[in-house]
């Protein structure tokens, strides 16, 4: 990995003005961006991982497998919104789950 990002950083003059690097939770990955690539701020991979967990959270509700799918996509469509204005127009999901069906268990 290090020798192939040494690779690119010398056949690229403006790897200088390369602010960020997106990565995934790989250590291996991140030490040899960050020795390579000094100066640039390396930011995990978000959507990925926020698609999972929320896949994790609908797989164990209360629902129906028609209601799970609609709630994941529902959720894919505003993860990609592309703007504030598609995110608004996707609404709330109102027939597919009831609210209190995602509030955690009181203990």
């Amino acid at each position: 990995m290090r020798v192939m990002l040494e690779m690119f950083a010398n056949a690229n003059q403006n790897i200088v003005q390369m602010q960020t690097f997106l990565i995934d939770k790989d250590f291996t990955e991140i030490a040899a961006i960050e020795a390579v690539l000094l100066s640039v701020a390396l930011q995990l991979c978000t959507t990925f991982h926020c698609i999972k967990a929320v896949q994790k959270k609908v797989s164990s509700l209360q629902l129906s497998s028609e209601q799970k799918v609609a709630l994941n996509a529902l959720f894919r469509k505003l993860m990609y919104a592309k703007d504030a204005d598609e995110f608004e127009s996707l609404g709330r999901p109102k027939s597919v789950v009831d609210p209190m069906a995602l509030a955690s268990p009181s203990p």
